[in-house]
């Protein structure tokens, strides 16, 4: 486990990091012009925690939260863009920012979070209590 990491929440003024960050696993890159107003939105929508990981000033992880309302009662969580520095990975950074979201999630009353995960994540989610459960369907516009 790496020492001395802090897990916060997101701030608007961390979206140039995460964006870096999140570049090692997704290759959309939003206009330089809409990151600003991109920040705000994301902050400002109802039922979502996102935290980032710092460690000596350096932003060194992300990951969200959604929550849901379900139209029978209760609320889900879906997990996503969990997401540490590759140079940083294998050292207890993704597990602290999985905990801290699974922590807001029973906060907010959640009987179940859910995520997609790529079969190289698979393990690192199971380690964290996750199963695997049927089969995703996506469709991307």
């Amino acid at each position: 486990m790496m020492e001395l990491v802090s897990i916060r929440a997101f701030e608007p003024e961390d979206i140039g990091a995460v964006i870096d960050l999140l570049q090692d696993v997704s290759n959309y890159l939003p206009a330089a012009d809409t990151i600003t107003a991109l920040a705000e939105a994301f902050v400002t929508q109802s039922d979502c925690l996102a935290c980032v990981a710092t460690h000596d000033g350096r932003l060194i992880g992300f990951g969200s939260l959604f929550v849901l309302n379900r139209v029978r009662g209760g609320r889900a969580g879906i997990i996503e863009d969990v997401v540490v520095a590759a140079d940083l990975r294998g050292l207890g950074v993704g597990r602290q920012i999985v905990d801290a979201l699974l922590s807001g999630a029973r906060a907010r009353g959640c009987f179940k979070v859910s995520l997609e995960a790529g079969i190289s994540a698979q393990q690192f989610y199971c380690a964290a209590g996750f199963a695997k459960v049927g089969q995703v369907m996506r469709l991307v516009f």
